[in-house]
């Protein structure tokens, strides 16, 4: 999430300028895997000692009584949450500057519809319904529990939907495959009717 977030920064705000491909794999591992594959380790390591990892009868298994352990995944979580929410601003904040700036033509859409849309849209991808985990937190209301549960746990669906299926180039590049399978389906069938016409013959 935090990737994505960093990612459409960069473009939005380095317009003419291009990342090669390794250095993008090489940020988004290190990222991705390296910094929760630490922070798992220095947790382990400090916590587990004395048995203060794992907490028991609790809804969450990481322990907050003893050792706060509890803390390697809300504060790197809350912290990606709020860069991630930044991240939104600014590229709703540079959208409608282009909007205001950019002379409207009829077929375009309205500016506020395309905000709205990019919102729903971001929202999921980059993971601000994390931010109703500071409501669990502070709050044992059944309703706010609820509406963490229910968010998140269409996340994955949402990335599906938008970050792939709802995805232009990715509908182009099925459909160009779609299109090259059914041109060699057609090929086979028409060599096959061939070879057919002159089995019978």
């Amino acid at each position: 999430m935090l990737l994505s977030a960093l990612l459409l920064l960069y473009r939005t705000l380095m317009v003419f300028s291009r990342m090669t491909r390794g250095a993008m794999m090489g940020i988004g591992f290190t990222v991705g895997y390296g910094v929760p594959l630490i922070i798992a380790v220095i947790t382990v390591a400090s916590t587990a000692g004395n048995k203060g990892y794992i907490q028991q009868d609790y809804n969450c298994w990481l322990n907050w009584k003893e050792t706060k352990a509890l803390l390697a995944f809300v504060i790197p979580a809350l912290t990606i949450v709020a860069i991630n929410f930044l991240v939104l601003i600014v590229v709703l904040c540079k959208m409608l500057r282009r909007g205001v700036n950019a002379s409207t033509q009829p077929d375009e859409k309205h500016p506020l519809a395309v905000i709205a849309r990019c919102v729903a849209i971001l929202t999921p991808l980059f993971g601000l319904t994390w931010g109703f985990g500071i409501g669990t937190m502070v709050s044992d209301k059944f309703g706010i529990h609820v509406v963490f549960a229910f968010f998140n746990s269409l996340q994955g669906f949402f990335i599906l939907l938008f970050g792939t299926l709802l995805d232009s180039k990715v509908r182009e590049a099925l459909a160009g495959r779609a299109q090259v399978q059914d041109q060699h389906s057609q090929t086979d069938f028409l060599s096959f009717r061939g070879y057919g016409g002159e089995v019978c013959n």
